[in-house]
């Protein structure tokens, strides 16, 4: 091997051709590696992005259901459908007691 002025060394046998091939393949190697790991650290970030708009999502859907729940249960229909069902749902309160007390 023979070193020249710009630091490069001339391969003039068989082992040193071989040596560079293998540094070759492996400054490949590590590029295609650094290449994956930022795939990898993109795809992390947008899942987190993602996650975080779903639960932003949820946030809103739970907020919005609670008004609309308030709001239906202000409403008139809904007390008078109460008033109507409240014996029945005392009714069988008082024979789900019964049947325990029974079963005991």
């Amino acid at each position: 091997m023979n070193a020249d002025e710009t630091g490069r060394q001339d391969c003039d046998n068989a082992q040193c051709i071989q040596l560079r091939k293998d540094r070759d393949r492996l400054i490949a190697t590590v590029r295609d590696l650094t290449h994956s790991q930022l795939i990898g650290r993109d795809m992390e970030l947008g899942l987190r992005a993602e996650l975080m708009q779903a639960k932003i999502d949820l946030k809103h859907a739970r907020a919005s259901s609670a008004h609309d729940l308030a709001l239906t249960r202000r409403s008139t229909t809904w007390r008078v459908g109460r008033l109507a069902m409240m014996p029945l749902v005392v009714s069988r309160r008082v024979l789900k007691s019964a049947r325990r007390l029974v079963r005991k």
